[in-house]
């Protein structure tokens, strides 16, 4: 079958959302991202050395008791960090892009998550919540949905957060948690997308997947945003 580019709608986004095509997007603490789906279809494709000292410091054996018990605190902060995640079982409502032909739904979430760095925790005492997604993708086009398709929210928040998978993605790895990536047409893919939300509980959360409007074989497609309410257990 012969994939289809499809081009946005002039005024609703720039050349450089193409970029978000398969990637989620990176918000910086305090701030989230625009939501935005992948409303472009592209074909998928598929240091100077340093220089070492001539002599070595000689290596004592206080300093080898030192290394050891580093490596060991790091290893054991690991653990600790990874033994905190909790994964549950989750469900929603699917739902289907008419023009893309994507269909998406919530699989799972996970609690307890900690990052690193400037992602130790979350910005402004929110909370990190994972959401599972399965997205299978529609045969027509490049570019499925990704996690910068979807965004998180609680009753407590004005609008819902965009993720901050890019960001924390060797964190998740790291906990043993698999990434959502775009699948090729007509497959499918199933991972985690990150987001930090304010006041969760398992009764209130709600996706919502976006995309924003598009043209594609000649004609011009609205926007699109469903939302899907989260049911853990």
């Amino acid at each position: 079958m012969t994939k289809r580019r499809i081009l946005p709608v002039a005024g609703l986004v720039a050349v450089a959302a193409i970029a978000l095509s398969a990637c989620s997007n990176g918000s910086t603490p305090g701030t989230s991202s625009d939501a935005a789906g992948s409303t472009s279809a592209s074909p998928t494709s598929a240091a100077p050395a340093s220089s070492e000292s001539s002599t070595a410091p000689a290596t004592t054996e206080s300093s080898e008791t030192s290394s050891s018990a580093a490596q060991t605190s790091a290893a054991g902060t690991e653990a600790a960090t990874a033994g905190k995640v909790e994964e549950k079982k989750a469900s929603s409502d699917s739902a289907k892009d008419p023009v893309l032909e994507d269909e998406v739904k919530v699989t799972g979430i996970v609690t307890g998550f900690t990052g690193t760095g400037t992602w130790a925790t979350a910005p402004g005492g929110a909370t990190y919540i994972g959401v599972k997604i399965q997205v299978k993708a529609g045969e027509k086009y490049y570019n499925s949905a990704s996690c910068s398709s979807f965004q998180l929210g609680t009753p407590d928040m004005g609008v819902p957060t965009s993720d901050i998978t890019s960001s924390v993605k060797k964190d998740l790895t790291a906990a043993g948690l698999t990434p959502l990536e775009s699948p090729d047409p007509g497959k499918t893919a199933e991972g985690y997308c990150m987001y930090y939300v304010k006041a969760p509980t398992d009764t209130n959360l709600t996706l919502t997947y976006s995309r924003l409007g598009l043209k594609a074989s000649g004609k011009t497609y609205p926007a699109l945003e469903k939302e899907l309410k989260i049911t853990v257990g």
